[in-house]
This record gives C-alpha cells, sequence and structure tokens, in this order.
C-alpha cells in the first residue's frame, strides 16, 4: 500500500520502471538511485541484515564471507523487533501472533525478495494512478 499510494514523482515513476523490469536475482527494485525507496517500510529482511565496514561486493552475501562485519542479535531481540512490524504486514500485535513469532511460525512466509513478481506491483501502482 505504501508504494502504491504514498511514493510519489520521479521516484514513483523510477520505482515503477524498475518494478516492471525486474528479474530474479537482480538487486532489490526498491533501491532508486541507490537508497531505499520504502526505508520506513522496508521488509523484515533489511531490518535484520546489516552490514557494516565495506559495501558487498557484486553477488556477495557477507553473511557468509564476512560474518564478523554482519549484525547478528540475539533471537530474542529478532523476535521483538520483528514483533513491532507486524502491523506492517496487516498482521495484530497480539498474544497468538507474539507466539508465532517466537516458534518462527510467521518467518516461514518470508521470501526472497529478488524472486517475487515484482511487475505485479507496478501494474497495481498504475492502476491506482489512473483511479485517482
Amino acid at each position: 500500500m505504501h508504494v502504491t499510494e504514498k511514493i510519489e514523482g520521479f521516484s514513483r515513476i523510477k520505482l515503477q520502471s524498475q518494478l516492471q523490469k525486474h528479474q530474479s536475482g537482480e538487486a532489490c527494485p526498491f533501491l532508486v538511485d541507490n537508497v531505499c525507496s520504502i526505508y520506513e517500510f522496508r521488509p523484515y529482511a533489511c531490518r535484520h541484515f546489516n552490514v557494516f565496514n565495506q559495501v558487498c561486493d557484486e553477488g556477495e552475501d557477507a553473511y557468509y564471507t564476512r560474518k564478523e562485519d554482519v549484525l547478528t542479535p540475539s533471537q530474542s531481540s529478532i523476535d521483538d523487533a520483528y514483533f513491532e512490524t507486524l502491523p506492517f504486514y496487516d498482521l495484530e500485535q497480539n498474544e497468538e501472533n507474539k507466539y508465532k513469532v517466537e516458534k518462527g511460525e510467521i518467518n516461514k512466509v518470508i521470501h526472497v525478495l529478488q524472486e517475487l513478481n515484482w511487475e505485479s506491483l507496478a501494474d497495481k501502482m498504475t492502476a491506482f494512478t489512473r483511479a485517482n
């Protein structure tokens, strides 16, 4: 919803173009001029993964190549942070969902972002623009 309704101007045009052309395995389609265009609504995977000291080489996964440069918080901290993001995914912050987070139930629905069909989001952006 954030992408469809809130992003405007040149960022919207550029992002929509990137979403339409995105191919599996490419860099994140939400990077517009090397800046995250959805930072405040970024997915769990992005909130969880922080790399320090140097930018990743093309295709590098620093979690495997430079583990010492990757922030690895405790599982309880990860669970707490993930619980706080549930409203962004239209999930209630209640005891049932807290239990599901702690048991890894909700994490099972996480997808590799580069493999999703981002063209469909670009189509939703077009439909929203036409309707408004």
